[in-house]
């Protein structure tokens, strides 16, 4: 599933100035999701800048404890803004590491109007670095992509700053 751009040269998680490694993840709606799709050559005329917004570990129950509760105030102030993010030719992409049912129950309890994939065994998140400091389990990540798939934020919870807010993410690089 998760398929490494070898083509381009990158840190092993994506930063500022670098660029996105593509992936295809199913989303709630039952399609097969993929990022090459917003920026490829192929796609030139619906190029789109990419939020990619990552979520750790689902819990059994979709309780949210103390450290997913940045991700998800963040997800429902894009949520909140996502006509402006259209508008400026942007997507936003939630990605879960959980099932497509958790997955589903996250868009639905917060009522995403974006797309919300599925990491089930958590290989896009660690491609990613979405991941704990130790890499052992799947961790809350935000970058910003343009539509080249060129990084222009990056920020891991993992790293311990706090994940940005819509301001900062509308300010970093690319007009939104």
């Amino acid at each position: 599933r998760y398929a490494p751009d070898t083509r381009r040269e990158r840190a092993a998680w994506p930063v500022a100035e670098n660029f996105m490694p593509d992936f295809t993840l199913p989303s709630v709606d039952e399609q097969m999701v993929q990022t090459l799709d917003y920026h490829s050559p192929a796609h030139d005329h619906d190029r789109r800048s990419l939020i990619l917004l990552f979520l750790g570990e689902c819990s059994s129950d979709n309780s949210v404890d103390h450290s997913h509760k940045a991700a998800r105030g963040l997800l429902l102030d894009l949520a909140h803004h996502y006509a402006q993010i259209v508008g400026a030719s942007a997507e936003v992409l939630a990605v879960v590491r959980g099932t497509l049912r958790e997955a589903a129950q996250i868009k639905q309890d917060s009522r995403l109007p974006f797309p919300v994939l599925a990491d089930e065994d958590g290989q896009v998140h660690r491609g990613s670095g979405a991941t704990t400091a130790d890499g052992g389990s799947a961790s809350e990540a935000v970058y910003v992509a343009g539509s080249f798939a060129k990084i222009y934020l990056s920020s891991r919870a993992s790293d311990a700053p706090p994940l940005p807010a819509v301001r900062v993410i509308r300010g970093s690089g690319y007009s939104l």
